[in-house]
């Protein structure tokens, strides 16, 4: 029997309400602009899933770009999986450096969305009517400064089914970047997944062929 075909968006660092001061004062029109950003990105995130009618949204990390989030910045994500959520869209997120687990409100979320926890690597299905598409394996930063290798915490289920890991780390070394939750290719191979949806680099780049691990971009 084959198995059923799907689509997923993964996406990841939209850093919602990051700031520039420094802009502000020189550049005010600019720095608007730049704030709003993030929210643009957001937005068309979920136009781009509502024309696709992908299974699931994956955000890989650093949705927010502080630790506790402003107000604007958690509505407008929570709003966005409303929407997804009523086109029957799953969401699935992890938290990375800039909003790690530790800062968050208890904000209420959409039944579609599944927010992985920081103690240890868990599991949740992506499924369409009923019918299991896809097994997320997940794990979210607790804290800022998270220096441990997560990726080598992941393993393949036995589950005969496609499984992505999603994680906010750095794979190998990265201009400009801290390396936080630090690991290796071998980490990723080793861990059995069909796909890695990454965060952490803003800059969209291909890790590997095989499994396939891609960094979106911001």
């Amino acid at each position: 029997m084959p198995e059923p075909s799907f689509s997923f968006i993964h996406a990841a660092d939209l850093h919602l309400g990051a700031a520039f001061a420094g802009l502000t004062r020189q550049a005010g029109e600019l720095a608007e602009i730049m704030e709003k950003a993030g929210y643009t990105a957001l937005n068309n995130l979920v136009k781009l899933a509502l024309a696709e009618k992908p299974a699931a949204v994956l955000l890989a990390g650093d949705a927010y770009n502080r630790e506790t989030g402003s107000a604007k910045a958690l509505l407008s994500l929570r709003d966005a999986c409303d929407a997804l959520g009523r086109a029957d869209i799953s969401v699935f997120i992890v938290h990375g450096n800039h909003d790690p687990l530790s800062g968050r409100s208890l904000m209420s979320w959409p039944e579609n969305v599944h927010i992985f926890g920081s103690e240890v690597v868990s599991e949740a299905p992506i499924t369409r009517q009923g019918e299991a598409l896809a097994l997320v394996h997940g794990i979210s930063h607790n804290r800022r400064d998270v220096n441990r290798n997560l990726a080598a915490l992941f393993r393949r289920s036995p589950q005969n089914i496609f499984q992505i890991g999603l994680l906010h780390c750095q794979v190998g070394a990265a201009a400009g970047h801290l390396p936080y939750a630090p690991c290796s290719v071998d980490d990723l191979v080793r861990a059995g997944m069909d796909y890695w949806a990454l965060g952490h680099i803003h800059k969209r780049s291909h890790v590997c062929a095989s499994p396939p691990a891609w960094y979106p971009g911001n």
